[in-house]
């Protein structure tokens, strides 16, 4: 098990199906749980989140 920091580039509702950006994994392997990025928190601070505020009003 593998823990990576990746940008979410597509998702598709309907198949449950996501699409990862730059995760370094072989092509069908599984993603068993998702979190959300912080850049509080996590580790590349120039990385940006669209829609969602961080807690204590960044963005």
């Amino acid at each position: 098990i593998g823990l990576h920091v990746a940008r979410l580039v597509g998702l598709d509702q309907n198949t449950g199906r996501i699409d990862l950006d730059a995760i370094d994994v072989l092509d069908g392997t599984p993603v068993i749980d998702i979190k959300p990025y912080f850049a509080s928190t996590d580790a590349i601070p120039e990385a940006t989140i669209e829609g969602r505020d961080e807690p204590g009003g960044r963005r």
